[in-house]
């Protein structure tokens, strides 16, 4: 079960991804309380008989209205960022529950104060970091991750539990190195290639020159050369 806030606007442009819209400063204190919320803002065109309407949604879980609670001072509202809700079911179902499973995570740490991940690491507390994110199983999970708001959860040595860190990580990139065989005319030059996937990018790199990038959304690719500082590798690239 997940506590939902749904509000409506008269708006003719629906083409944007993201939007801001202002919630009072208490409302987001009783979503808190309340262990979090899935908040919709629907932008309606009802002009001239052709009704029309777009989904917009912020997962608020207890880290994430922490976070937006920072940032206000004196003000009795503030504005908080929406990302366009997907019309996929799964990735609709998906949202849902990962929101849910983050909320179930931070829920009991509601106003507690956290440490940072730094004094953590200079104490040496930490076991193991952890990224859990859940889906409805039809979603990669590599993508989802890329697409949505990342908590990381720590267990400390001699806790039977994991607890969440006070931060969001912004441009996540899942990097990995993959076996493959990059040749010319009947040689082979590269083994392997490693590979870089942001939300948006993918970028493809072999040797120490040569990328490739590829742009998920516009759906472009353009290669990349920057001369190596080794004058081995500065040969074989060429």
């Amino acid at each position: 079960r997940m506590p939902v806030q749904v509000k409506g606007t008269k708006r003719r442009d629906f083409s944007k991804d993201e939007i801001s819209f202002s919630v009072a400063i208490s409302d987001l204190h009783n979503y808190l309380n309340d262990g979090g919320a899935l908040f919709f803002v629907v932008y309606v065109n009802a002009e001239a008989g052709n009704e029309s309407s777009q989904i917009y949604y912020a997962a608020l879980t207890p880290i994430k209205i922490r976070t937006i609670l920072r940032k206000a001072t004196s003000q009795k509202s503030i504005g908080i960022k929406l990302k366009r809700f997907p019309k996929d079911e799964d990735e609709k179902t998906s949202i849902v529950i990962n929101c849910i499973e983050q909320c179930k995570k931070q829920m009991s740490y509601g106003v507690a104060i956290l440490p940072t991940l730094d004094e953590l690491c200079r104490n040496g507390a930490v076991e193991r970091l952890e990224i859990p994110i859940a889906t409805n199983g039809n979603v990669d999970p590599r993508q989802f991750l890329l697409s949505n708001d990342v908590y990381v959860y720590a267990k400390l040595k001699g806790s039977a539990v994991v607890q969440p860190i006070e931060m969001i990580p912004k441009g996540v990139v899942i990097a990995e190195v993959q076996p493959a065989c990059v040749m010319a005319e009947g040689r082979v030059f590269y083994d392997k290639v490693r590979i870089r996937c942001g939300e948006r990018t993918v970028i493809t790199t072999f040797g120490q020159s040569v990328s490739l990038i590829a742009d998920k959304k516009a759906k472009k690719l353009r290669i990349e050369y920057k001369s190596s500082d080794s004058l081995r590798n500065f040969a074989l690239d060429l």
